[in-house]
């Protein structure tokens, strides 16, 4: 209804929005672009239920057709002369075909509905979410708008090149992370343990690198300013590493709370985070630029704290998360990221070179990993990370080997992955053994039809010998008769047979 009535207008007053816009006589093509919206809304639909399945690779295919699609159409109608049409058309047969695509690949037939209750929610939820978008970028822009009104041009560049930097690389480390959380969190939004889980976890791989990245830029600030900046500007090193060291505590608690808003359809909450903020933020950095810059720029960089205590404590109150959990989730990487980068602050001020900092950057790699590796609950993301996989279950193949090693309910055992791939139990770590620990006792008859089992030499395994009257291997017997590779009857399963 929204996007018809908007079509509509576009329509009509073509001319009217062309002149606006600074191109007049293009009423036109700004009509038939405009006609495109319904469709264009109907593939952000479909992809973002392909999104929500966690379907990215069949995504890229259709990302694939949105980029292939206008070389084909648009250069072939540019070079016969048909100037912008030739833009447009391409633009509109690759969506075209994008609306095909995901169409062809969706399970769900799609079917006309309208619900007023649930138009009303969407309408709600669409209308907080763009308040949040404008206060969000509010709280990005104040400041240089402050900046830009009390001090010149120079400081306004210095302090907005770090800062974009810092955001570009920030953005790169979560790529891979970011388009999941919401369509993780979402599909539990109604399970509370589910969720908190999905929300740990990604939080601890995001802090994972994050942490120790803004720590790493933060100590290293001259050196990364020198080579991608250059010498003159030096004083751009204090806006980086301040920024930097905030941004990795900023992405990896109040970016992940923000989300478990929006999927928990409360994007009213986030954007009350985000008033509450800018309450303190904007007569902060109004005080503090009246002094220097360098006071403005730490106290830009320290007031981001104030964002992620009103938002854990807005997490406590509308999601019912424990807030403490939160931050004692990544301690592991605040404390492991503090001494290293202590440690490499003291070491790169022993010499003066690029070798020498090139040297300290790769110890403090090495130190962060050796360092973390020493908290026990990290061994096992640090071996995934390293390995590429985490042993969740190995199999006990009979009872000869659980015997050799003494395995016993509730034993706490070490497990090892032969050849980096099989998972396999090598022993017991007996000083965790229960006082009342018990071997295990194994069955001695058939459980369907109460006949003794029987083992034969050089097997591991027990056998029921009642063939002839054992219900389930005559059931058996009379499906591998009837299967594919023997008689092939068709119209027939188990259950049938039995």
């Amino acid at each position: 209804e929204m996007f018809g009535t908007g079509v509509f207008f576009i329509i009509v007053y073509r001319d009217e929005l062309a002149l606006l816009v600074g191109n007049e006589g293009l009423g036109i093509p700004l009509a038939v672009m405009g006609a495109m919206l319904p469709l264009s809304a109907f593939s952000s639909i479909q992809m973002a239920m392909y999104r929500r399945n966690f379907n990215f690779k069949f995504l890229l295919s259709i990302r694939m057709i949105t980029i292939i699609t206008p070389l084909f159409v648009s250069i072939p109608m540019a070079l016969a002369g048909f100037d912008y049409w030739s833009l447009i058309a391409g633009l509109l047969v690759a969506q075209l075909f994008t609306a095909i695509a995901l169409c062809v690949r969706q399970e769900k037939l799609i079917s006309i509905y309208f619900s007023y209750p649930i138009f009303r929610n969407m309408f709600s939820f669409s209308a907080w979410s763009l308040a949040e978008a404008f206060s969000i970028w509010l709280t990005a822009w104040v400041d240089t708008f402050i900046i830009s009104r009390y001090m010149d041009a120079y400081y306004l560049g210095v302090y907005k090149m770090p800062t974009a930097i810092v955001t570009t690389v920030m953005a790169i480390a979560t790529s891979a992370m970011a388009p999941v959380l919401f369509s993780a969190l979402s599909r539990h939004q109604h399970n509370k343990e589910e969720f908190e889980k999905t929300f740990l976890t990604f939080q601890r791989y995001m802090a994972l690198f994050l942490v120790p990245l803004g720590v790493g830029m933060f100590v290293y600030q001259d050196f990364i300013v020198q080579i991608l900046l250059g010498s003159q500007w030096k004083l751009a090193g204090i806006v980086l590493g301040s920024w930097a060291l905030s941004s990795s505590l900023v992405t990896a608690i109040s970016y992940l709370i923000s989300e478990a808003f929006r999927a928990k359809g409360m994007p009213n909450i986030s954007f009350l985070a985000q008033m509450l903020h800018l309450i303190v933020l904007i007569p902060v950095i109004y005080i503090c630029v009246q002094y220097d810059f360098t006071t403005f720029v730490y106290a830009r960089s320290i007031v981001r704290i104030q964002m992620i205590g009103v938002l854990l404590y807005l997490l406590a109150v509308y999601v019912k998360m424990n807030a403490w959990s939160v931050i004692f989730n990544i301690k592991a990487y605040i404390i492991t990221s503090a001494i290293v980068g202590i440690g490499s602050y003291a070491l790169l001020h022993v010499y003066n070179s690029m070798i020498w900092t090139i040297f300290c950057i790769c110890v403090s790699l090495i130190s962060y990993l050796v360092v973390l590796y020493l908290f026990p609950t990290e061994r096992v993301v640090l071996a995934k990370m390293l390995a590429g996989t985490t042993v969740r279950r190995a199999t006990l193949h009979n009872a000869e080997q659980m015997a050799l090693l003494d395995i016993r309910p509730g034993d706490m055992v070490y497990v090892e992955k032969g050849g980096e791939i099989i998972p396999k139990i090598t022993g017991v770590e007996l000083s965790q053994r229960p006082a009342d620990s018990r071997p295990f006792e194994y069955i001695t008859v058939c459980p369907e039809c109460g006949t003794p089992l029987v083992k034969y030499e050089g097997e591991a395994k027990h056998y029921c010998p009642n063939q002839g009257g054992c219900r389930p291997q005559i059931i058996g017997r009379i499906i591998h008769f009837i299967r594919r590779k023997a008689m092939d009857i068709d119209s027939r399963t188990g259950a049938g047979a039995g």
